[in-house]
């Protein structure tokens, strides 16, 4: 059987994998992740924690070729206020992403 066992450090976290019958072999294995949720790259230390936690667990967030896929993103705040540049380099993606649904329509 495979437990997770998720333990509270004073900047983020400890996850612990345990299986005592590892691809059916009887064998034990174990891993130990911390994952640091107050250095220079916490938001991507989260969004690590997070699927990892789906991969752990068997979770099936679907594929790129279901019609539903499941997905971890990152965006801004309801209350964010983007510089200048920053809409400016949102509003091509979204010009990019229109163009290729368009694209589909051909």
């Amino acid at each position: 059987m495979q437990s997770i066992t998720i333990e509270l450090a004073d900047n983020g976290v400890i996850k612990i994998v345990e299986d005592d019958n590892i691809n059916a072999a009887g064998e034990v294995y174990s891993s130990v992740n911390v994952y640091d949720f107050d250095g220079e790259n916490h938001i991507e230390s989260k969004v690590k924690f997070i699927n990892d936690i789906i991969m752990d667990s068997g979770l099936e967030l679907g594929n790129s070729k279901d019609k539903n896929q499941i997905k971890i993103s990152v965006g801004w705040g309801e209350n964010y206020a983007p510089s200048k540049s920053e809409i400016e380099e949102k509003i091509t993606a979204l010009k990019s992403e229109i163009k290729y649904f368009e694209d589909l329509l051909k």
